[in-house]
């Protein structure tokens, strides 16, 4: 038997074979959390908020502070998705449903969950919604 050591971000709780690859990522987790802390989850009921029972009324000013954010994180932390925008990231590859998404998603990037609660505000009225779905229903 051999004994490893593993170092623990204590933000994200993710292992790491060298104290200075935690160290980073305890920087980027808190940088992110610090990005979105404007950010009011709703004292809700999980389960009828993800089923579409109700809303909450977000506007234009909080979506656009986070789209600005998932702009800013991604330029800083995932820099290697740029390549894949001819201009850089926009606005409007940000909103909605975008294939930004999948790229978050695809690389486990903590960017992810701030891109799925973007997407589910609606672009019109600014409801957010417990789904897409509903996001993608609304009726403003």
């Amino acid at each position: 038997m051999i004994e490893i050591s593993k170092f623990k971000d204590e933000i994200s709780g993710r292992c790491f074979d060298s104290k200075l690859e935690a160290i980073e990522s305890e920087k980027k987790y808190k940088d992110i959390r610090e990005a979105f802390a404007f950010y009011d989850e709703a004292e809700t009921d999980s389960c009828a908020f993800a089923n579409g029972e109700y809303s909450v009324q977000r506007n234009e000013e909080f979506y656009d502070k986070l789209i600005d954010g998932i702009i800013n994180m991604v330029n800083k932390y995932e820099p290697w998705i740029l390549k894949s925008y001819k201009n850089g990231i926009t606005k409007e590859y940000v909103k909605g449903y975008s294939v930004l998404g999948r790229f978050l998603d695809d690389s486990n990037s903590p960017l992810y969950k701030w891109w799925s609660i973007q997407a589910n505000i609606c672009t019109i009225c600014f409801k957010e919604w417990g789904q897409l779905y509903y996001t993608n229903h609304c009726s403003h």
